[in-house]
């Protein structure tokens, strides 16, 4: 940008091009389709060059003629003409994110939500998870809860969760099933990361967490992996127990979300 200011050739053209890529990414288009939709007219140019001359002024209309053709393709195959796209804030690389809201719901579990900045969203499939990363008491111990330590000398620990917020909200949830020192249970010392989350974060604390983790499972409008195809299923049942079913609640809350979005 900076070149074009000292050669005072701002190639307007060109900034137009890739304000209408950057739009049309932005809108939803598929990104496949959106650079192949851009090389058109340089195939055509080589490959049929004496058709392309003769029709030069219709050629322009080639790359934005190739998007809506693409876009119904889309539509008939995966139901909907655009891909819902949301700005992750999430990465690989631990991030803060701030409690503001925590809530004992029984006897062992907390429901605790982390807000995300404004205008992201976490960008977690249903059935990915995020890993909360914390302190480790049990650093420095040989033993923990009677067995051997085979986390002593980390200084900090992560945990997988499974959100039970849905991909499009702008905070997080995770339901934290504690684990409190008790000998006739075994865990003469209490959990540890669990024990962290559920008894030491207080609202507004700071907590890094990275993500999103696993496979994408469901790819919406009823379309699931399912080995290495991807199928559309018509009825969704659930069978789930003990931790397992915050995935499950991940996933009924997509549904439900995409549900009261049909006419």
């Amino acid at each position: 940008f900076c070149a074009m200011l000292v050669h005072e050739d701002p190639l307007i053209p060109a900034w137009v091009t890739w304000i209408s890529l950057y739009a049309v990414r932005r809108l939803g288009l598929n990104k496949y389709g959106l650079w192949i939709g851009m090389m058109i007219r340089s195939f055509a140019q080589v490959v049929f060059p004496e058709l392309y001359e003769a029709n030069k002024g219709l050629a322009v209309l080639a790359t934005p003629t190739f998007w809506g053709a693409w876009a119904l393709v889309q539509w008939c195959m995966n139901g909907q003409i655009l891909e819902p796209r949301s700005r992750r804030y999430l990465e690989s690389r631990p991030k803060n994110l701030e409690v503001i809201h925590k809530e004992k719901v029984s006897g062992n579990l907390v429901w605790i939500r982390f807000q995300l900045p404004t205008g992201f969203m976490t960008g977690l499939s249903p059935g990915q998870h995020i890993r909360v990363h914390c302190p480790n008491p049990s650093k420095g111990y040989k033993t923990w809860n009677g067995q051997l330590n085979l986390e002593d000398t980390p200084a900090t620990l992560s945990r997988s969760y499974t959100p039970v917020s849905a991909s499009d909200t702008q905070h997080l949830d995770i339901i934290v099933k504690e684990y409190p020192p008790d000998e006739r249970l075994g865990f003469i010392d209490g959990g540890r990361a669990s024990a962290f989350l559920a008894s030491r974060v207080e609202v507004g604390a700071q907590v890094p967490i990275s993500g999103p983790h696993g496979h994408r499972v469901y790819h919406g409008n009823g379309l699931f992996l399912i080995g290495a195809e991807i199928k559309r299923a018509r009825h969704v049942a659930a069978l789930v127990g003990g931790s397992g079913v915050t995935p499950a609640l991940a996933m009924l809350r997509e549904l439900r979300s995409e549900a009261r979005g049909l006419p």
